[in-house]
């Protein structure tokens, strides 16, 4: 059982004969057939003008949670959770060649505008200081920098060749 909502009730029923993003319904509908489909308007419901879109939205949705409904938000995925398999999947699905970017260098012109809109963007400190623990962590991504006599004596030890050229200024 899949209940639904909308403004537009010819819109929403065109929308899912032809354009369903949910991908279960369309699913159960390629497989069943639409005659295996029964459409009925339950209720209709009153719109108050000092209600907003996002109350109406709530108040419809915590009515329809049955089968085929997965969403707390209706038309967004804020706040769901994918499975690790699912997002095995969608990855696998945009990797490599499925990826729309995959084989394309970006032209001298995109790499102009994309340099011209990082111009004066600066990061927050909270976002460097994240970035660089993150950076910290991934023993993959920093190399110690030892400084030894040339006898191989060790005088010091950094953590990255970042760490090193603060303490050398």
């Amino acid at each position: 059982m899949y209940i639904g909502s909308t403004t537009n009730l010819g819109r929403r029923l065109r929308d899912h004969f032809f354009e369903s993003t949910n991908i279960h319904l369309r699913n159960a509908m390629v497989l069943y057939g639409i005659a295996a489909f029964i459409f009925i308007v339950v209720e209709f419901v009153e719109i108050l003008p000092d209600m907003t879109s996002a109350a109406l939205k709530a108040i419809l949705l915590a009515r329809e949670q049955f089968r085929f409904n997965f969403l707390v938000l209706a038309g967004s995925s804020l706040g769901y959770r994918f499975t690790v398999e699912t997002k095995a999947a969608l990855s696998a699905a945009k990797s490599g060649s499925n990826n729309p970017n995959y084989g394309k260098t970006p032209s001298e012109e995109t790499k102009a505008l994309q340099r011209a809109a990082k111009i004066g963007s600066r990061l927050t400190e909270e976002t460097r200081t994240l970035m660089s623990a993150a950076k910290a962590a991934n023993t993959n991504a920093t190399k110690p920098v030892l400084v030894c006599t040339l006898s191989g004596e060790l005088v010091q030890q950094f953590s990255s060749y970042s760490a090193a050229a603060k303490f050398m200024g």
